[in-house]
């Protein structure tokens, strides 16, 4: 039986009639959980929660996980049940008025299931987020390989991505930027601070053993102003090579409904976003340079080693020239 299983649970995060029946719904939550579920849990995780959702025997840690669970599977289960909606019962899709229940007009099913979709797409995060804050109750879960996936990249979830460029905290736009963001990341930021040192900042990231100089660099440190420059740089990287495809572009866009029209205008103001991309890239560039400038002004022996003992290397006592940190990949130079 899927872990939302009764019409109570379903309301409590969709907006559904008391006549539905959960044999309709079912389905749904089931296809939801296969889909969107289960590579956020890990499959030994989730039949541990699932036997101790079936029994009624759920323990207080998976007590207060399940909302979380159930913010994810019930709108996407609404999504998926119907092409869009207001209400659904067993009598169909309605749209309701002062006194009556009335057939909802295909635009009202259209943005109801739009926004079931982002509903249940963005508590995606907010699972990630708990799971992640409490990884240490859900040690079965943090030792799954699903979790080492969600640590893949640096900038591990929509929300972390806002912090950088806005994409209003879509779960659906993160994800279309995800396979883009990976050649990034090794594009750019491992080409400009040595493989050797991306590997052992992505292996300590993932690891959450970051030391405070290398959090600093890679995603910032809240307690300090600034910092986070390899994360700055990926995301505004990402989005400025996105916006270069058409196709991806106009997906990207109107997604948001309140951009659609703005999309429109820049589509036919710039052409093919060249003004806009070349100032991402600007951005891009101008937070890889301070990249460089940290590891160059604190690098030691001791802190940054694998850039201390590089070829990279510069040091911040002796004179300085122009140097390119790209290979070549870039016109950018870093003027050390």
């Amino acid at each position: 039986m899927p872990l939302l299983k009764t019409t109570e649970e379903l309301q409590k995060v969709a907006s559904v009639e008391n006549n539905l029946d959960p044999e309709t719904f079912a389905p749904y939550v089931q296809l939801a959980e296969d889909q969107y579920l289960s590579d956020v849990l890990g499959a030994t995780f989730m039949a541990s929660l699932q036997t101790q959702y079936d029994a009624n025997t759920l323990d207080a840690d998976n007590t207060k996980l399940l909302p979380y669970i159930h913010r994810v599977i019930g709108p996407l289960a609404v999504y998926h049940m119907t092409p869009n909606l207001l209400r659904i019962g067993n009598n169909g899709v309605q749209a309701v008025t002062s006194t009556d229940f009335v057939p909802a007009t295909s635009t009202e099913i259209y943005y109801m299931r739009k926004e079931q979709r982002e509903m249940g797409m963005n508590a995606l995060d907010s699972l990630y987020a708990y799971l992640e804050a409490n990884k240490t109750t859900y040690t079965v879960w943090a030792a799954d390989p699903v979790y080492t996936q969600f640590k893949a990249y640096f900038i591990s979830s929509a929300t972390q991505f806002q912090e950088y460029v806005d994409i209003s905290r879509s779960r659906v736009i993160y994800g279309k930027l995800v396979p883009m963001m990976a050649n990034m990341e090794i594009r750019y930021i491992s080409a400009t601070i040595t493989e050797a040192l991306f590997n052992d900042l992505k292996t300590k990231w993932a690891n959450d053993t970051l030391s405070a100089q290398e959090k600093y660099l890679v995603c910032g440190v809240p307690a300090q102003p600034g910092g986070g420059y390899l994360c700055r740089a990926i995301a505004l990287y990402t989005y400025q090579m996105a916006i270069k495809d058409r196709n991806l572009v106009e997906e990207i866009m109107v997604i948001n409904n309140t951009r659609s029209e703005n999309f429109k205008k820049n589509k036919e103001d710039f052409g093919d976003f060249s003004t806009i991309t070349s100032d991402y890239w600007d951005l891009a560039e101008g937070a890889v340079n301070d990249a460089v400038r940290y590891l160059n002004d604190n690098a030691s022996s001791t802190v940054f080693p694998l850039w201390f003992n590089s070829i990279k290397y510069i040091n911040p006592l002796l004179p300085r020239t122009t140097t390119e940190y790209n290979n070549g990949s870039s016109t950018g130079s870093f003027f050390a």
